[in-house]
C-alpha cells in the first residue's frame, strides 16, 4: 500500500506538471505586434484555430494584432488597415469601417465614450463615405 501511496503521488504530481506546462504553452495574444503574419496563419491551420477560439472566448483580444491575422486568414479576408495614429479623439484612428460602427454604437448609448472620441469617428465616417472607401 506505501508503494502504492508514493506511485499516486508521482503521478498527480505529473500530471500536474503537465497542466502547467499546457497552460504555460497557450500563450495570450500580444496587444501591440503580431506574433505571426496572415500569411503563417494561413498555412498553420491548427494554430490558426487555436488562436481563433483564444480571441472568441475572450472578447478583449479581438483587436489585437494576432486575432486580427487569424480572423484574416481564416477568412482569406485582408487584414485590417492600421490606424494612421494611437489617438482615438483623431479620425485617422478609425481607418476600419467595423470598428468606426461599434463606436458610433457606443456613441448612441447612455454612457457614451468622450464627445471628442464619437466626433472623430464620425468625422472618419464621413470622409469615408465621401471617398466611398470605407474599408470593411
Amino acid at each position: 500500500m506505501k508503494g502504492y501511496a508514493v506511485n499516486g503521488y508521482k503521478t498527480l504530481v505529473v500530471a500536474s506538471l503537465g497542466v502547467l506546462a499546457s497552460g504555460v504553452a497557450s500563450a495570450h495574444p500580444l496587444p501591440n505586434a503580431a506574433e505571426h503574419t496572415v500569411e503563417w496563419y494561413s498555412s498553420h491551420a491548427a494554430e490558426r484555430r487555436q488562436v481563433n477560439r483564444e480571441c472568441m472566448n475572450d472578447r478583449t483580444y479581438e483587436n489585437y494584432p494576432d486575432c486580427r491575422n487569424a480572423v484574416a486568414a481564416e477568412t482569406g479576408a485582408e487584414a485590417p488597415a492600421q490606424p494612421a495614429t494611437d489617438d482615438m479623439t483623431q479620425p485617422g484612428y478609425y481607418v476600419d469601417k467595423r470598428q468606426r460602427d461599434i463606436v458610433l454604437a457606443l456613441c448612441g448609448v447612455n454612457h457614451p465614450p468622450p464627445a471628442a472620441v464619437c466626433s472623430a469617428a464620425r468625422n472618419a465616417a464621413s470622409a469615408a463615405n465621401k471617398k466611398g472607401s470605407g474599408r470593411q
